[in-house]
């Protein structure tokens, strides 16, 4: 399926365990509509976190790399390529997904997708410049996802929401979280999105 927005750009950002095979295969699937793709390393190692590694990257991301420095290094990428393309989305999972919406205050960029981005919550002073889809599991093991569902509905005429019977994590194929269904129906409101 090509997408029909000729100078599209998706930076993809990952979740705490890396730039995992699942995050390399959701950039190919992305490239294959036609659109470029950047995935940026938010730890700039070689190596991700292994999903059955002994450490705690979740610990990890929130004392060493937080949301503030990956913002400002996605805006830093973005801003020399604005001028490149007529579109720039920015599509985060999870910590990725609260940093995307941490991004959607700029003009730099023209949308914004983030999966399960439970961290949202502790940011919901940020005001959408642009189009905004968030895609939620309601089965979060750190918060209550619907009590934020009014609040951000109701902010701005840029923010849509999809809520999804599932656990954080649901699109990924290799997680434990995984579910075919939801994460089936996330990507064709992602594709719908990239569309308009």
């Amino acid at each position: 399926m090509s997408l029909p927005n000729i100078g599209m750009l998706v930076v993809v950002l990952h979740d705490i365990h890396g730039i995992t095979p699942f995050i390399k295969v959701t950039c190919e699937r992305i490239q294959s509509t036609g659109a470029d793709v950047l995935c940026p390393d938010l730890y700039t190692l070689v190596n991700p976190f292994a999903y059955n590694r002994g450490d705690n990257p979740h610990t990890f991301f929130l004392n060493n790399i937080g949301f503030e420095q990956p913002k400002e290094r996605i805006l830093e990428l973005i801003h020399p390529l604005r001028s490149q393309y007529q579109h720039i989305v920015v599509l985060g999972f999870s910590v990725g997904a609260t940093i995307a919406w941490r991004c959607s205050s700029e003009s730099l960029i023209n949308g914004v997708v983030g999966y399960y981005g439970s961290r949202i919550r502790n940011y919901m002073h940020t005001q959408p410049k642009c189009p905004v889809l968030l895609l939620f599991a309601l089965n979060e093991p750190a918060f209550e996802p619907l009590t934020i569902q009014k609040s951000l509905e109701s902010m701005s005429e840029h923010i849509d929401t999809r809520w999804y019977d599932a656990a954080h994590g649901f699109a990924n194929s290799a997680g434990d979280s995984y579910c075919p269904e939801s994460a089936d129906a996330a990507w064709g409101e992602v594709m719908f999105f990239l569309k308009k």
